[in-house]
């Protein structure tokens, strides 16, 4: 069952900062990481257990899709995938 996203204001917020910190570089890598990370986000409603579950929420719905060094957490709601965070992967917003 395809499900649609939903994408948080945390996970809006930290994406914001990631493509400003990428946009400082070049506007065309900031493009291909948006590009690149949107497609990957579409992927998650297909079989979205596939994915591994988040380590430290530690709960069956929720999970952790991993792209070029960053970790997006997700849950997997009744009727949405819904789009938590998205952090570098050694540094977790939970601790």
């Amino acid at each position: 069952m395809q499900q649609t996203p939903y994408l948080s204001k945390d996970f809006l917020s930290q994406l914001d900062a990631i493509l400003d910190f990428y946009s400082k570089d070049s506007i065309e890598t900031t493009r291909a990481f948006y590009s690149e990370l949107v497609e990957r986000l579409k992927s998650i409603s297909y079989m979205p257990y596939r994915f591994r579950k988040n380590k430290t929420i530690n709960r069956e719905d929720t999970r952790d899709l991993i792209f070029k060094g960053y970790v997006v957490v997700f849950r997997i709601e009744q009727d949405h995938i819904k789009i938590l965070a998205i952090y570098k992967h050694n540094l977790t917003p939970y601790s």
